[in-house]
């Protein structure tokens, strides 16, 4: 994936507009278009998914959560962290609600 994103560079159909360790945004040229590509490791993959495909609100609530439960959910997406700093194998979005003690909420109802 990564060959043909900088393919489209390369024919400027596509601009970088940052370049971060985690997040790398875009434009596409025709349509003005902008477009974010999120780094994840498959042990922060289950939180950056939920964090992106929910709203600022329902991302909120989230982390309010876990600061209740004493336990940190980075907004960043990068995962779930105990009271002592030490980060939980996080699987799927099902089991970052789980480990909330909330029930799951697909990304549709995440308002």
């Amino acid at each position: 994936m990564e060959h043909r994103l900088w393919e489209l560079m390369e024919q400027e159909s596509l601009r970088e507009v940052r370049n971060g360790p985690l997040i790398k945004t875009f434009l596409a040229v025709a349509s003005g278009i902008s477009i974010d590509l999120y780094i994840a490791e498959e042990a922060t993959w289950a939180t950056l998914l939920l964090i992106r495909t929910g709203s600022k609100e329902h991302n909120i609530k989230l982390c309010r959560r876990a600061r209740e439960l004493g336990m940190k959910l980075h907004a960043s997406g990068k995962g779930i962290e105990t009271e002592l700093c030490q980060p939980l194998r996080i699987d799927s979005e099902e089991q970052v609600f789980a480990t909330l003690g909330l029930p799951f909420v697909a990304p549709e109802g995440r308002g």
